[in-house]
């Protein structure tokens, strides 16, 4: 996404090419979880749960670890929404149909 004067562009060939990467990659995640579900057995090492078919294991320290990380980056697009915001305001106003 770029900002060119007052306008926003929007390289659709670029935000396609992110969205099919994103739906490719959910969906191998989606048929593991599946998988490792029928098995009766989730592990996830990035947020340190871990399930089997006779216990349940939450490593805390990884899971506020992958919090925080999530935090972070949501704060981050939060922010750079922001400050294209405070961008458009500033920007003088331009008549209809310029």
């Amino acid at each position: 996404i770029e900002k060119n004067g007052s306008k926003i562009i929007v390289d659709l060939n670029r935000t396609k090419r992110f969205f099919d990467t994103l739906a490719q990659k959910m969906a191998q995640k989606i048929k593991k979880i599946d998988h490792d579900l029928r098995q009766g057995k989730v592990d996830s090492n990035e947020t340190g749960v871990h399930i089997d078919t006779k216990k349940i294991e939450i490593d805390l320290n990884k899971t506020k670890t992958f919090m925080q990380k999530m935090q972070e980056k949501i704060e981050g697009l939060g922010k750079s929404l922001e400050k294209l915001g405070e961008e458009m305001r500033a920007e003088p106003k331009s008549p209809p149909g310029n």
